[in-house]
Parts: C-alpha cells; sequence; structure tokens
C-alpha cells in the first residue's frame, strides 16, 4: 500500500491533531547506567502505563495555535488509506526554534507521531528522514529534538537514526517531576 509524505503548513493543523500521540510505557531509560558517550541505551522495566502527551494541558496539538507562532511550523503528513496515519512537525525559523529550547543554526523536530495501528511499520523512520531533508534545505546546520527518558521507543529512533544525545536534564520539567529531559542533535551533512 503506497504511503505519501506530503509538507503543508499550519493549515494542517486539524489533520495532524487527528494522530493520537499515546503510548504504552513499560521500560525507562535507566540514567544511572547511561553514558552521553556510549550509544546503547540502557532500560529498566517499569509498571505498564499509558503515556498521551496530548493529555497534558496545553500540550496538544490544538492548543499550539494559541500559544505558539506555528505559521512557519512545516507539517510533514503521512497518508494511507485515505486518511492521515502519521506526521512530524519541523521548525526551521530561528528565533522560534530558540524559543522552543533548540539552538542557534539549527532546526528542532517539534513532534513527531503515529497512529497506533501503523506504528513499527517504518513511518517514524520515514518522516524523520524527511524532517532532515526539511531541516537541511532550510539551511539548518543540525536537527534538535527533545524527548523524555519515558519515551524509549522514540530515544531507539533517534540513536539508530545517527542522532546523538546531548543533554539530559534529571529534573527538565516542573510539571513532569519523575521524567527526565532528553535532547538529541544530529549533525545535517
Amino acid at each position: 500500500m503506497p504511503i505519501e509524505i506530503r509538507r503543508e503548513k499550519a493549515d494542517a493543523l486539524t489533520d495532524y491533531a487527528s494522530i493520537p500521540s499515546a503510548f504504552e510505557v513499560r521500560e525507562v531509560i535507566d540514567l544511572a547506567a547511561l553514558d552521553l558517550g556510549v550509544a546503547s541505551l540502557p532500560v529498566r522495566a517499569v509498571a505498564p502505563r499509558i503515556k498521551d502527551y496530548d493529555a497534558l494541558p496545553h500540550n496538544d496539538p490544538a492548543s499550539w495555535l494559541a500559544r505558539r507562532r506555528i505559521f512557519d511550523w512545516i507539517f510533514l503528513l503521512a497518508n494511507a488509506e485515505g486518511r492521515t496515519i502519521a506526521g512530524a512537525v519541523v521548525i526551521t525559523a530561528e528565533s522560534e526554534v530558540i524559543a522552543l529550547g533548540g539552538r542557534s543554526h539549527n532546526a528542532l523536530l517539534w513532534d513527531l507521531r503515529v497512529a497506533p495501528a501503523w506504528r513499527r511499520r517504518g513511518l517514524g523512520r520515514a518522516l524523520l528522514t524527511e524532517a532532515e531533508v526539511t531541516a537541511r534545505e532550510a539551511g539548518a546546520q543540525a536537527l534538535d529534538v527533545e524527548t523524555q527518558d519515558t519515551n524509549v521507543p522514540a530515544c531507539r529512533l533517534y540513536s539508530t537514526c545517527g542522532f546523538s544525545l546531548t543533554d539530559v536534564q534529571q529534573h527538565g520539567y516542573s510539571s513532569l517531576t519523575d521524567e527526565a529531559k532528553l535532547l538529541w542533535t544530529k549533525t545535517l551533512p
């Protein structure tokens, strides 16, 4: 079945918001065993729970418009069977990248999500590749992305796609006190 990835602007927000972000957490990155200079990602098992980024206050895509300048954001939408099944958001405007925790001269992967029925089929990797192309075309030197120690699938994706873990902030979130902020970067050739 053919899957098309297309680039859109902010008018795709409603379509993008229709992609669920929830996933089951069964393991977390073991920060005590983590070595930033080593590619392996040590994990430890935890009691299973559902993590839903969209359930956090002011975090769902529908609320972005009220809090952010999304008109320059690039929405990458993957479509199959006549519907949106996955997507990613790339921010290339330097002032917005810096305001959201990225670094000067870099682009920022703000969000990446795949509908549950379509996970583990290579869509995350395809979207990440397209995000890198988008960032490179915008003149970015690197692509930054942030995630949490609870999102092991995302961490594995970034690691296997050539991203380096550049920073770990144990208490990086005031509202998520039991999660660490992980910052990843990939230099773009």
